[in-house]
């Protein structure tokens, strides 16, 4: 296994249901969300949009709802762009996990799940 050196783990809630899609040139799933976490009180939460490929973004799709508390393992990354505007350069930071863990979600119990789990291995990931 190769070593990662940019490794995040955030727990926080979804904020809206995961949206499932597919790239357009090899149809590989990818799922998108904004996650809020909790910084403690009287601060607000931060919120963080988080991506999922392949088979843990499939797993995402079917088992998260809004309001789902999730254990993220991943990667942080930015994206960087000059707004059309004020001409000042805006940037925005974002979450690419590979794996998750369901802390609490209605009506289901705790499940942990990795790219083991879906028979990718790190070189599959497109991140």
């Amino acid at each position: 296994m190769k070593e990662i050196y940019n490794q995040l783990i955030v727990v926080g809630n979804l904020g809206q249901d995961p949206e499932l899609r597919y790239t357009s040139g090899n149809q590989t799933p990818v799922c998108e969300f904004n996650i809020a976490v909790w910084q403690g009180q009287d601060r607000p939460s931060t919120w963080l949009p988080v991506t999922l490929w392949k088979g843990t973004a499939t797993a995402a799709a079917e088992q998260l709802r809004k309001g789902s508390r999730v254990r993220f393992t991943g990667k942080i990354g930015h994206d960087e762009w000059t707004d059309r505007e004020s001409r000042q350069k805006r940037t925005k930071f974002k979450m690419t996990a590979f794996e998750f863990e369901v802390l609490e979600s209605k009506g289901q119990g705790q499940r942990q799940y990795s790219r083991d789990d879906m028979g990718i291995t790190p070189d599959d990931e497109e991140f």
